[in-house]
C-alpha cells in the first residue's frame, strides 16, 4: 500500500486484523523503509495500482479500475470469515 492510499488500506485491515497481519506503508518507487526490510521474504500482497507503488520483487499485486474494484480483488483473494 502507498502513501495516501487510505481507501487501500481500509480495504485490507481487517483482513489483516483477523489474521494477525502486518501493514506496511510502501514508498512510492516500490521500496520499504529501513525499518520494515525485516518482513522481505514473508508473503507479501501490494494493495493498489501501479500509480501509487511500483512493483516489488515477488509481491502479488491486488487491484481494480477503482478503490470499489479493489476492494472487490482483495475480497476475492485473501481469506477472511465474517463473524
Amino acid at each position: 500500500m502507498g502513501y495516501g492510499a487510505w481507501a487501500d488500506a481500509l480495504s485490507v485491515a481487517s483482513c489483516a486484523a483477523a489474521n494477525n497481519y502486518s501493514i506496511l506503508v510502501a514508498n512510492p518507487d516500490g521500496t520499504l523503509p529501513a525499518s520494515e526490510t525485516a518482513y522481505k521474504g514473508t508473503k507479501v500482497y501490494i494493495i493498489g495500482g501501479p500509480t501509487l507503488v511500483s512493483d516489488i520483487s515477488g509481491a502479488t499485486r491486488l487491484y481494480g479500475i477503482d478503490r470499489f474494484a479493489t476492494n472487490q480483488a482483495v475480497l476475492n483473494a485473501l481469506t477472511y470469515k465474517y463473524k
